[in-house]
């Protein structure tokens, strides 16, 4: 068994010799999610924007998250990669949370649905 794999983000080829890269490639191409070649290559049909920072992950290090990236396209690469969002260092929770709707806000909304929903508010009646 060769000590490296090599695959390809949507073009964009990377190798390694993680074994946790190697381990998340076998898992997604039994979920069909990857391609395998004859060869023995990986091919995955997303952004390639955010791999390098997935292979810093699988290789033991945080999930640290570049400036100037969408807040939901992180959240969902970090669930396609199975990265949890313990894994992300607290220096990137504000690209992790800024988008339109900061998480406060949502926090906040939602709130205000669960009271209004468990305590309606009451109408007057009149007389």
């Amino acid at each position: 068994m060769e000590d490296y794999i090599r695959i390809s983000v949507r073009g964009t080829k990377y190798v390694t010799s993680s074994p946790g890269a190697r381990d998340l490639m076998e898992k997604l191409s039994k979920d069909g999610h990857v391609m395998v070649s004859p060869n023995g290559d990986y091919f995955i049909d997303r952004s390639p924007v955010l791999f390098h920072k997935v292979l810093d992950y699988l290789s033991g290090r945080k999930f640290h998250l570049p400036k100037g990236i969408c807040a939901i396209e992180a959240r969902e690469e970090l669930e396609f990669w199975m990265i949890p969002i313990e894994a992300v260092p607290n220096c990137c929770y504000e690209v992790l949370f800024d988008d339109n709707l900061s998480s406060y806000d949502a926090i906040e909304k939602a709130e205000e649905q669960l009271i209004q929903g468990v305590f309606p508010t009451r109408r007057k009646q009149h007389p």
